[in-house]
């Protein structure tokens, strides 16, 4: 590349001598423009460097350590070998170099796992990318960004993606902020309703930390394990910026879990914290997300992280950064990682740039190849996008980043005394932590991945009509999601002093990754690896370990009549017996998946015995070699002593296979 003789003149004219690559905006991104950026603001570039094989070895190392059938199974990396794993190569390194370089910008320029970054001026930022940065507003927040920028096309040959740029945030909705405002102002007699509830039971009842272990059956009696206070840690990412409220979290904790509380058990923040204004809303997930993981995993897990970098994927007016970038860098970056991240943030893909989402689902692959679980809530809007407005949209909007094959989604339910899908219907308590229907669907951006390729086809060919795919952009060969679902209303949480029962899918993800980070500790006390990324596993247990979710109607999300919208006309998925696109894999069975991970085992050695002595005795009964001889006790019994639910589930499975 030929250094320009005039910076002035490659601003905003496209220059004759190299092909331009032009980058747009999607042209529903539901935010309003309301006036150009001034030229003197901060802004953080961040470019990302194409990887060498387009990310396979990444994909290829993370498929190893999460396989149960690999011998490298939960053999995970280091954050230098995760760095070699997204190494560029030297050639596209040195393009975009000389590109910042004749901008007066690489002196500015950090590289780092393949990601330049650069703080710069909006006036940089404008003539580096032949752009015009304009702030857009959702009626609530504000944001800086670029509807079209330009790249030569040698340097576009050598990235992934600029940002921020023209990728946007999920529009909020100022009606619903009010909303949720009335709401902390009603909040008393809410309380005071809910105080009348019986906890544990029907559609009312409060799902407290207490209530969610007795339903997923979380302990660990009888077990050989003893907890250990700082030997695993779970952290949450940060809602749109808000900060976690520690008066509320010890309030919260003084209420349903005392000795949390007496032990003024709580985060570490780690980023540059939040704005000063988040919203309400945010407020609301950034509680409840926090609240509910710490109170149901303490006091067996006690570590917990806060990560708060400004919020995610919206910066901030004078914050003009790409968030969640940062926040995956710097995981990339720091040698000691959480066991599982709790992320209840996502936006429909198609306001995404297809290349920005698939460096980030890459990132995301890296991180899980070091052994972090990443969960992801799902939405609640079902199947369907939804207007700011509220009004429903007819056509499938996937969720990203719960639709990336390398995280875990996690959808909804209702109805704790006996689970159903969490569907349209159900109470909307306030702007994105309302639930109205589990989130789930197919991915337009993200090809199905092999752990997933039998359950989600056979559920395609069975319960999703072929008329689908014209009527609601469908895809038939995306990657479904959820993976899993958990209970997800009537969680109580405490709100600037105020106490009221919300939900969402904001609520089942945090309880899931309380559940993973339990079962992690479980596993550091043996000395065996955290589970890392948990979907090939998951999907290999069959059902073991999980409640199959059947009842509930089709994910069809929010309808307002008022606006038009018939549900009898509105599409959605339906919930079946196996993985189906509302609740994904079903629930968790806390002390089964235990028995999975423990290869069969329960309880004491004795108990163990026990039941092995009983399964060797069916066995000797009813098995028999091919010559028709009785198979001997002994051999029966070793085996299957170390089989996989052989002390637990699938006897009789087990003896037709020795035959």
């Amino acid at each position: 590349m030929r250094r320009a003789t005039l910076l002035a003149a490659a601003t905003l004219i496209l220059d004759a001598s190299c092909a331009i690559v032009q980058k747009r905006a999607p042209t529903n991104h539901g935010w309003e423009r309301r006036s150009l950026t001034p030229k003197d603001n901060s802004i953080k570039l961040h470019i990302a460097v194409r990887h060498a094989d387009d990310g396979e070895a990444i994909e290829r190392q993370l498929a190893l350590a999460s396989d149960p059938n690999s011998p490298s199974f939960r053999q995970h990396v280091s954050a230098e070998e995760a760095a070699r794993l997204s190494e560029p190569t030297r050639e596209n390194v040195h393009e975009v170099e000389e590109w910042l370089w004749e901008h007066d910008l690489l002196e500015k320029a950090s590289l780092f796992g393949g990601i330049f970054e650069i703080d710069t001026t909006i006036q940089q930022a404008e003539q580096l990318l032949n752009t015009t940065y304009s702030t857009f507003s959702d009626g609530w927040k504000e944001i800086n960004r670029a509807e079209l920028y330009h790249l030569p096309k040698a340097v576009a040959d050598c990235i992934d993606f600029v940002t921020p740029t023209t990728s946007f945030p999920q529009p909020g909705d100022a009606e619903q902020q009010e909303h949720a405002k009335e709401l902390l102002r009603r909040s008393g007699h809410i309380f005071k309703r809910q105080q009348n509830n019986t906890e544990c039971t029907g559609a009312d009842g409060l799902a407290t930390p207490s209530c969610i272990r007795r339903v997923y059956d979380i302990n660990f009696d009888g077990l050989n394990y003893t907890a250990q206070p700082n030997r695993t840690t779970f952290a949450v990412y940060a809602t749109e910026s808000a900060s976690f409220n520690n008066s509320d979290l010890q309030a919260y904790l003084r209420e349903y879990n005392p000795a949390a509380a007496q032990a003024s058990a709580s985060y570490e923040l780690v980023g540059s914290g939040g704005v000063p204004d988040p919203g309400i809303a945010a407020k609301f997930e950034t509680s409840l997300g926090t609240q509910a993981l710490l109170g149901l995993a303490y006091p067996e897990v006690q570590n917990g992280i806060f990560y708060n970098y400004g919020g995610v994927f919206g910066p901030e007016i004078g914050q003009t950064y790409d968030n969640f970038v940062t926040f995956l860098q710097q995981l990339l970056s720091n040698e000691t990682v959480p066991s599982v991240i709790s992320i209840t943030e996502s936006a429909n893909e198609n306001l995404f740039d297809p290349d920005y989402a698939r460096r980030l689902c890459l990132m995301m692959a890296q991180i899980g190849a070091r052994g972090v679980s990443l969960l992801f809530s799902t939405g609640n809007n079902g199947a369907n996008g939804q207007e700011a407005g509220g009004e429903h949209k007819t056509i499938f909007e996937p969720k990203f980043p719960a639709s990336c094959p390398w995280v875990t989604a996690v959808g909804g339910t209702t109805n704790i005394g006996d689970e159903e899908a969490a569907v349209n219907g159900t109470i909307p308590i306030a702007s994105s932590v309302a639930i109205t229907a589990s989130g789930g669907g197919f991915s337009n951006l993200f090809a199905r991945p092999r752990y997933q390729a039998n359950q989600v086809q056979s559920y395609i060919d069975q319960y999703v009509p072929k008329t689908y795919e014209n009527e609601s952009g469908f895809n038939s060969s995306g990657r479904g999601y959820p993976d899993v679902a958990a209970f997800s209303t009537q969680y109580p949480t405490f709100v600037d002093g105020f106490m009221l029962p919300i939900g969402g899918t904001s609520a089942s993800t945090p309880t899931w990754a309380a559940i993973i980070s339990l079962l992690n500790d479980y596993e550091a006390f043996h000395g065996r690896p955290p589970l890392g990324f948990l979907n090939p596993w998951l999907y290999s247990l069959n059902g073991t370990g999980l409640k199959d979710i059947v009842k509930g109607g089709e994910n069809v999300g929010a309808c307002s009549a008022a606006q038009g919208c018939m549900l009898e006309k509105v599409l959605g998925y339906n919930t079946t017996e196996g993985w189906d696109a509302v609740t994904g894999l079903g629930s968790p069975r806390f002390r089964e998946l235990v028995r999975v991970l423990d290869g069969g085992r329960i309880g004491s050695d004795e108990e163990f015995t026990s039941v092995v002595s009983s399964a060797a005795a069916e066995i000797t009964a009813t098995a028999t070699t091919s010559d028709g001889a009785a198979t001997s006790t002994a051999a029966a019994a070793s085996r299957y002593e170390n089989r996989v639910q052989a002390a637990f589930l699938g006897i009789g499975a087990l003896v037709l296979a020795a035959v």
